[in-house]
């Protein structure tokens, strides 16, 4: 199916925002992680579109002992 597609070209753009004041990125007990991506493509080529993705994350210790984490993606 994709040889039938023939060839496209993109030329795209990018940008990366990330923030973490988590204590530990594994087993976190405290704090969050936000990240932000976002991708424009149709400067030239063939191929156009506008793509964005957020990741977050908040970690607090309840109890001690006891942590809970919320994770969101989109």
């Amino acid at each position: 199916m994709r040889e039938d597609a023939g060839q496209t070209v993109k030329s795209s753009i990018s940008h990366s925002w990330t923030k973490d004041t988590r204590d530990d990125k594994i087993t976190a007990s405290r704090g969050y992680y936000a990240k932000l991506f976002q991708e424009l493509a149709g400067l030239s080529g063939d191929v156009s579109f506008y793509k964005a993705e957020v990741e977050s994350q908040i970690s607090r210790r309840l109890v001690p002992g006891l942590v809970r984490s919320v994770l969101a993606t989109t």
